[in-house]
C-alpha cells in the first residue's frame, strides 16, 4: 500500500497554461474582431456599435462597413457607456490641392514694394514730425 493521501481533495487546482486559461465572452469577442485597412475595428450599422463590447474604462474607434461614418464608443471606469460620438468621413483631397504653383517673381516684387509702401506710411504715421503738424 502507497505512503501518503490517495484521496482527491477540492483544494487542489490542476495546472493551467496560458493556453488554457479561461477566456471570457468579451475576449473571445475582440479576438475575433475585423480589422479593416485603416486599422479600426469594422462593425456593420449602428446595431453592430450597440453590440459591440467594450472593457470599463475603454475606447475604441469602429468603421461601419456599410457607409463613410466612424463611431467612437467609450465607457467610464465603471463600465457605464459614455455618449457615442460619430464621424462622417469625407474626402477633401480637392480643398488641399492647389494647381497655382508657387509665386512668381512678379507677383513677390509686386508684394514687396506694396510692403514697403505700408512702412514708410506707418513710419510717418509715428514719426515726431507728424505729431507737431497734427
Amino acid at each position: 500500500m502507497p505512503y501518503g493521501n490517495t484521496i482527491p481533495t477540492p483544494y487542489i487546482q490542476p495546472q493551467t497554461g496560458p493556453m488554457t486559461q479561461n477566456v471570457t465572452p468579451i475576449q473571445r469577442q475582440q479576438q475575433a474582431s475585423i480589422v479593416g485597412p485603416l486599422g479600426f475595428n469594422e462593425v456593420s450599422g449602428i446595431e453592430g456599435v450597440r453590440r459591440y463590447p467594450l472593457a470599463p474604462g475603454a475606447t475604441v474607434p469602429l468603421k461601419d462597413s456599410t457607409s463613410d461614418l466612424l463611431f467612437i464608443k467609450s465607457c467610464d471606469m465603471t463600465g457605464a457607456p459614455l455618449p457615442l460620438r460619430v464621424i462622417r468621413m469625407i474626402d477633401v483631397t480637392e480643398e488641399y490641392q492647389q494647381n497655382e504653383g508657387p509665386v512668381t517673381r512678379k507677383e513677390f516684387n509686386a508684394l514687396s514694394s506694396s510692403i514697403g509702401e505700408l512702412k514708410q506710411m506707418l513710419e510717418f504715421l509715428t514719426s515726431p514730425d507728424s505729431k507737431k503738424e497734427g
